[in-house]
């Protein structure tokens, strides 16, 4: 994260191809971003950026936004091709490739964008509809919409400019907000416990010095170290568990603040030293894999 310093405008009227006077009015501090186009159920990211047009223009608005008042984003098309060119992608279900695209981002918040035109006799104007969710946990944290003004223009690209200099600064104060009133309470992560191929345990496998199914020794662990005992098991089977939220604390016992990687080095080295297993552990983004090796 880093500051940014927030902006107002002090223009009355809009003209395409106008500049934006911005006035800068306080410092405020904002997660790394990744915008990305709306899209309904059984759509693919894949599909929308190589087809919506519009989408793609609306999603090229908002990250320029972002970068005019120095938020740090990441590319998702560009995130989107390196997949495409991965043997995996063609292998993966296209619905499980968006989740895993998100997730492993390494953004702190992805903002999902959608478009609506409206042309008439008078003039066009489209309005952008931006929603910010939380990628660890996938909860919404701002929602916004505005329309531009009408100009008789069919420039999609300006009036979807225009939309995003008018709403822009208050949306990023709604993200800065409500991101730091969770950053406050701890950060969100999802940790993945799985099962190698060739390894003698599961999930029912009783271990440590009391006998206690590894499934119970990692809900009892987790529920310890999670940010006042902030979690959710999302599903339990004998190869695996996933606990799809489990709230961080935002320092550790020595003021520092506590990152994923600090989480999943505390965990792995409970089940190296306490439990007596032989674990490997990633992590990508917010998101902690240890796999049980033996």
């Amino acid at each position: 994260m880093f500051l940014l310093s927030a902006f107002v405008s002090k223009a009355d009227s809009y003209s395409v191809g106008d500049s934006y006077t911005m006035e800068v009015v306080d410092e405020m501090q904002l997660p790394t971003i990744m915008v990305i186009p709306y899209k309904k159920s059984g759509e693919s990211y894949k599909d929308i950026l190589q087809n919506d047009f519009d989408k793609r223009i609306a999603v090229a608005a908002v990250q320029e936004g972002f970068n005019q008042r120095g938020v740090t984003t990441i590319d998702f098309e560009a995130k989107m091709n390196a997949a495409m060119r991965s043997a995996n992608f063609e292998m993966n279900d296209a619905q499980t490739v968006d989740k895993q695209l998100i997730r492993n981002s390494g953004s702190d918040i992805y903002v999902s964008v959608d478009i609506k035109k409206d042309f008439a006799a008078n003039g066009n104007r489209v309005s952008l509809i931006l929603k910010a969710y939380e990628t660890a946990s996938g909860n919404i944290i701002a929602s916004k919409q505005t329309w531009s003004p009408r100009f008789r223009t069919s420039a999609i690209d300006k009036l979807a400019s225009l939309s995003i200099k008018i709403m822009l600064d208050d949306f990023l104060a709604q993200v800065n907000t409500n991101f730091q009133k969770k950053a406050s309470s701890g950060n969100t992560i999802v940790l993945n416990v799985s099962i190698a191929n060739d390894s003698m345990t599961d999930m029912d496998t009783e271990l440590g010095n009391d006998m206690i199914p590894l499934s119970d020794l990692l809900r009892l662990w987790v529920k310890k170290h999670a940010y006042k005992g902030k979690y959710h098991v999302q599903g339990s089977v004998a190869e695996a568990v996933i606990f799809d939220q489990i709230q961080v604390p935002p320092k550790d016992e020595n003021g520092n603040p506590f990152s994923v990687s600090d989480f999943a080095f505390n965990l792995w080295d409970y089940l190296r030293s306490d439990v007596g297993i032989a674990v490997k552990k990633r992590v990508d983004g917010n998101t902690v894999y240890i796999t049980i090796q033996e």
